[in-house]
C-alpha cells in the first residue's frame, strides 16, 4: 500500500485529474489539491509526488514548469505532467528532466499506477477481487468484503459493513491457488464512499504478521 505517501495534484482544469485522484485512492494513498503551482507551493510543504495536469497553453505550460522545477525544495520530488493530447502532440521531441515522466489524458491506469509504483519504490501489489471475510474484536459477527487489492503491509477492499477508521479487525481469505487460508491482524487506515451505492471502500495496514503468514501472502500476490 501507499499509505503514508502524500500527492500533491495540481489541476489548472477543475476535476481534470479526478481519475488520477481515483486511482490514488484506490492505492490508499493521501491526495491534496490545488488550483495552481503558485497554490501548491503556498501550501510549504514536501509531497512524495506531484502530480500536474498541464494547461492547453504550451507558454503557460513552460512558465508553470519553470516555477515547479525552480523551487528547490518542490522542484527535486518526483513528478507525472499529465498533458491535454494537443499539447502532447507539439511535445512529442521534449526531453525529460530527471525524476520526470509525462502522460497522455485520458489516463492509462496500469501505466500510471506502474510508473507510482517505480519512483516511489512501492512493495508489490497484486489486484485480486475474492470474498473476504472480516470480524471486529469483541463481536461475533461475521462481515465479508470483496478484496481490490493486496500488498505485503496491507490490502484493499469494499465492504457494506460500516467500519470506522483505526478499527481492529481480522480479515480471513483463502488463496484459490493453494487453498491455504490466512487470518490476518489488520487496521483500518482509510475509508471512503464506493461506487456502488451504500458500500465503502477501506484500505487497512496489516499487524502482527506470522513469518507463516508473511510467506503464504508474498506468494500469493507474487502468483
Amino acid at each position: 500500500m501507499v499509505a503514508m505517501k502524500l500527492f500533491h495534484l495540481i489541476e489548472t482544469t477543475p476535476n481534470g485529474l479526478r481519475a488520477a485522484r481515483s486511482f490514488l485512492q484506490e492505492m490508499n494513498a493521501e491526495s491534496r489539491t490545488f488550483a495552481s503551482v503558485r497554490e501548491a507551493l503556498a501550501a510549504n510543504e514536501v509531497p512524495d509526488m506531484v502530480v500536474f495536469l498541464a494547461p492547453k497553453d504550451e507558454a503557460q505550460y513552460k512558465a508553470d514548469m519553470k516555477e515547479l522545477s525552480g523551487t528547490s525544495w518542490y522542484g527535486s520530488v518526483p513528478r507525472i505532467n499529465v498533458l491535454p493530447l494537443a499539447l502532447a502532440l507539439h511535445r512529442r521531441t521534449a526531453v525529460m528532466i530527471s525524476g520526470e515522466k509525462e502522460f497522455t489524458l485520458p489516463l492509462d491506469k496500469q501505466k500510471f499506477l506502474a510508473e507510482v509504483t517505480r519512483c516511489l519504490h512501492i512493495p508489490q501489489r497484486r489486484t485480486f477481487q475474492i470474498i473476504v471475510s472480516i470480524q471486529v474484536p469483541d463481536s461475533n459477527i461475521q462481515f465479508s468484503g470483496v478484496s481490490l487489492d493486496f500488498s505485503e503491509t496491507g490490502m484493499g477492499f469494499e465492504s457494506r459493513a460500516a467500519f470506522s477508521v483505526h478499527q481492529q479487525m481480522r480479515i480471513s481469505f483463502v488463496n484459490p491457488k493453494t487453498k491455504a487460508r490466512l487470518r490476518l491482524q489488520a487496521e483500518v487506515a482509510r475509508k471512503a464512499p464506493a461506487a456502488t451505492a451504500d458500500n465503502f471502500v477501506y484500505g487497512v495496514r496489516f499487524a502482527d504478521l506470522s513469518r507463516r503468514d508473511l510467506d503464504e501472502l508474498k506468494k500469493f500476490i507474487g502468483e
